[in-house]
């Protein structure tokens, strides 16, 4: 929920360059706006999150987006990534 908070100031401040949003709903991405979007997924997030983040990117892509790839321009504001983040081993 904070990334779509941070997502909507971005693209309501022309001045904020870039965002890295974690778990992002993504309600009103373009391709180009916000500038330069990096969307983070943990590996335990709901496949609606991870669904939503591939789609942002895959419409910057205009077709299938793989994960860590930029798609999109960075010097036009329009760069787009998708990074999904694996489960890490936890022990006590």
């Amino acid at each position: 929920m904070a990334s779509d908070l941070v997502v909507r100031y971005a693209k309501d401040n022309p001045g904020v360059g870039a965002v890295v949003a974690f778990s992002l709903f993504g309600q009103g991405v373009t391709p180009d706006s916000p500038k330069n979007l990096i969307v983070i997924d943990g590996a335990w997030e709901s496949s609606t999150l991870t669904s939503a983040g591939l789609r942002i990117v895959s419409d910057a892509a205009k077709g299938n987006a793989r994960d860590g790839v930029t798609y999109g321009q960075l010097s036009q504001g329009s760069g787009r990534r998708f990074i999904p983040r694996p489960a890490q081993n936890i022990s006590a």
